[in-house]
């Protein structure tokens, strides 16, 4: 990692420190954060294995992506590759994770870095589809049409319209003169070409998509556990499943350590447009953040080892 990449590293650890004491300080009271006392270890070692089962879902949707690309994966990597990357997103807040896919992918599998940034992107883009989908089943439900919540889920919804879209304009565009242009553009263009064609394939998005309505599913009976430890009894199921699909949404911002503070500002702000308290949204967001903390500080260094044993520094130090 290069000078500047450590300052601009340092600079995201002292602001999530600030924005998650601005965040307590606006939304959490002194008898909310006693309640994580109410977390014994039976009910912490739960909150793990359904961190375990989220992990081992999005293994799977890489796993669908395979043979587009020609990797190989092997059956520890299911578990392994997503624990790996969310410590680097710990270590590296600016997109670490997908700085460590792309390393996984060029030092295991040879995969171009296009193409990997490919997978990532495209994979955020189901999550944001889904996303959207529910959140227009919840405004529907809710009399919440005609609002700014349904708006947003309309945009998250037609993401692969816009996808469609910019490509075929990519297509229109005539070369550019400037060769350094004309390479960043191409870059650019060849990702956006990935992603269509990722959309239109069929049988791998299906699986993708129930993968995540899954994944989606268990992590809103997670944060249903963490409810009821914390005695939020008051949770509807859609409610945490809405809040499952906005803290994933908002990973795509990644600009402090697994987005520490700003996964708790999004369910604050989730759980006041849908009629609940923000504290609680808060408060359910930063004991998961917590377990994830701990998974990844854990079987994420563990698996960092055992990948990094066999790559190359240099390779390393080049794409980070």
């Amino acid at each position: 990692m290069n000078k500047k990449n450590k300052i601009f590293s340092v600079l995201s650890y002292i602001f999530t420190v600030l924005l998650l004491l601005i965040v307590f300080r606006i939304f959490v009271k002194k008898d909310d954060l006693n309640l994580l006392l109410n977390i014994d270890f039976y009910s912490f070692f739960v909150f793990i294995v359904f961190a375990l089962i989220s992990y081992t879902t999005s293994g799977l949707q890489y796993f669908c992506l395979k043979d587009q690309y020609g990797i190989k994966f092997e059956k520890k990597d299911l578990l392994l590759l997503p624990v790996a990357m969310n410590l680097w997103s710990f270590l590296v807040p600016i997109q670490g994770s997908a700085i460590f896919f792309m390393l996984f992918l060029k030092n295991k599998h040879k995969v171009k870095v296009n193409d990997s940034i490919s997978i990532t992107i495209f994979l955020y883009l189901v999550t944001l589809f889904f996303a959207g989908l529910l959140g227009l089943v919840f405004a529907i439900i809710y009399g919440k049409l005609f609002t700014v919540f349904s708006l947003i889920s309309l945009i998250l919804l037609l993401n692969p319209v816009f996808i469609f879209i910019t490509y075929e304009i990519m297509l229109i565009i005539p070369d550019l003169k400037i060769k350094l242009l004309m390479r960043v553009f191409n870059f650019a263009k060849n990702i956006v070409a990935n992603m269509s064609k990722m959309w239109l394939d069929y049988k791998n998005l299906v699986i993708i998509l129930l993968l995540s309505i899954f994944r989606m599913i268990i992590t809103a009976f997670w944060f249903l556990s963490i409810a009821q430890t914390l005695g939020y009894h008051n949770m509807t199921f859609l409610s945490l499943l809405l809040l499952a699909l906005w803290m994933n949404v908002s990973l795509i911002i990644r600009f402090t350590p697994n987005n520490l503070g700003i996964i708790q500002i999004v369910s604050a702000l989730l759980f006041s447009l849908i009629n609940l308290s923000p504290e609680q949204g808060v408060m359910i967001s930063f004991t998961a953040s917590a377990v994830t903390m701990v998974v990844a500080f854990t079987l994420g260094v563990g698996a960092n080892f055992y990948y990094f044993r066999c790559w190359h520094i240099k390779s390393i130090k080049e794409v980070s």
